[in-house]
């Protein structure tokens, strides 16, 4: 059970205008058909190097395939009518060939590229047996999904079914009423299929998996849709009837009317055909697998720590690196390895010689016996001073002499200022000293 079928009431694709009759019609047996055929047989020999750089769409007919084309359009002309009242054909080079020998008089066809061929991508101008042999694994998921599988490089059956509904889409805003005949291929016959009787993928599977002949489209296979009601010739507002025809051998086809019930789903019908298909990740095993995972961490975890060499602890308790201040005290708190004294001293005071660096000391600016530094020049009141009071003296017990200038450079700037004010202030004192009034003698008092 699929679903309830029942007479569509009024949905978008039975509402609007369709033709009163649309007539499809495939194509007449082609080069490819019979090429695959003997492929199937296990034969390339008809795939020769100019064949296979051909592309599908320029297929022609074989002599079957005219022969099946002229018996088509007898066929219609009989069963259906003389003349239509619009024609539409595929670009395709084995469809228009088709078309023209089905020669109804004073038709003016319309080429409709969204009428081509289902696109097989990598598969297209590739024999039976390569298919087989070179795409093995693509050719096996067709059997499982073959209506929304894509050949690499092509389109599904899903997809040609989107431009089956464009072109239907343009019969709904142009052709009401009318008699149209249209020229394609056989996946695009499915296409209408899907679309103007709401056929879903479970039943398109159900439809494919068919042994009958009669189930499928052989070439010049006619699909007749028609709004009148085959029985009391009354013309529907929807496209409600379908029959199939096989032109040349009507033992391959039903070849009588069929009324369209498209079907509509309840839950449960949703829910058996979704039962279908069975689950295959499901949490149940991912929580497996991540248990998995994670014993294996931790095995492997404690495999790297049993194969790791142990360290031995040192009388600290310490294993591994020892800290700097580790290294250089014992147990005692004395150094361990104290530094060489030798690296400190320079060259010449090693290996137990006395050293003593220079003391760096300012000279006084007065000395013991209170004499001044500055020049005893009396008229000199400008602030500059004679050089020997620009020097800082170096006391050195012991090593070399050192250079005064050099030192006195080293004082910086905020130092070199700090001189200067306390020569000035020198100066100043020494005026004033000797401006002062002699205290009077006790001769002068006498």
């Amino acid at each position: 059970k699929s679903g309830r079928r029942g007479k569509s009431k009024g949905t978008n694709m039975s509402r609007d205008g369709f033709p009163i009759d649309l007539v499809l019609v495939r194509h007449g047996e082609s080069e490819g058909n019979l090429a695959q055929q003997l492929s199937k047989q296990g034969d390339d020999s008809l795939w020769t190097d100019d064949f296979q750089r051909r592309h599908t769409s320029r297929y022609r007919l074989t002599e079957l395939g005219v022969e099946q084309a002229e018996s088509a359009g007898a066929w219609i002309k009989s069963n259906i009518g003389q003349s239509f009242d619009r024609y539409y054909c595929s670009e395709y080079v084995r469809a228009m060939e088709t078309a023209s020998i089905l020669n109804f008089e004073n038709a003016q066809w319309l080429l409709e590229f969204f009428l081509r061929e289902q696109d097989r991508g990598v598969l297209g101008s590739t024999s039976h047996m390569k298919r087989e042999k070179n795409y093995k694994q693509l050719m096996e998921k067709k059997k499982y999904d073959a209506f929304y599988w894509t050949p690499p490089g092509g389109e599904s059956v899903a997809t040609a079914c989107l431009r089956v509904e464009k072109f239907l889409t343009t019969l709904r805003s142009s052709c009401s009423g009318f008699r149209v005949l249209v020229v394609c291929h056989g996946n695009i016959m499915v296409g209408f299929r899907v679309r103007l009787e709401r056929m879903s993928q479970v039943l398109y599977e159900d439809w494919q998996k068919g042994k009958s002949p009669k189930q499928k489209f052989h070439n010049c296979q006619i699909l007749h849709y028609s709004r009148r009601n085959p029985e009391t010739g009354r013309v529907g507002t929807s496209i409600n009837w379908v029959r199939s025809i096989c032109p040349w051998d009507t033992n391959l086809s039903s070849n009588e009317w069929r009324s369209i019930n498209r079907p509509v789903f309840n839950n449960s019908d949703l829910y058996d055909m979704v039962s279908r298909v069975k689950p295959i990740v499901t949490h149940k095993k991912f929580r497996k697998i991540m248990k998995a995972k994670k014993r294996a961490q931790r095995d492997g975890h404690d495999s790297r720590e049993a194969k790791r060499p142990r360290k031995e602890k040192d009388h600290h308790g310490h294993s591994g690196k020892r800290t700097q201040c580790e290294r250089f005290q014992d147990t005692d708190g004395q150094d361990a390895h104290p530094p060489d004294p030798n690296l400190a001293k320079p060259e010449g005071e090693q290996a137990g010689g006395h050293y003593s660096p220079p003391q760096v000391r300012s000279r006084p600016l007065v000395d013991s016996d209170s004499d001044f530094l500055y020049s005893d020049d009396d008229d000199d009141d400008d602030d500059e001073v004679s050089p020997a009071t620009t020097t800082t003296e170096v006391d050195t017990t012991e090593g070399e002499a050192v250079d005064e200038d050099n030192i006195l450079f080293d004082l910086g700037e905020e130092g070199k200022r700090a001189v200067k004010t306390l020569r000035r202030q020198a100066v100043e004192r020494k005026r004033s000293l000797r401006s002062v009034t002699p205290l009077p003698t006790p001769e002068d008092v006498s």
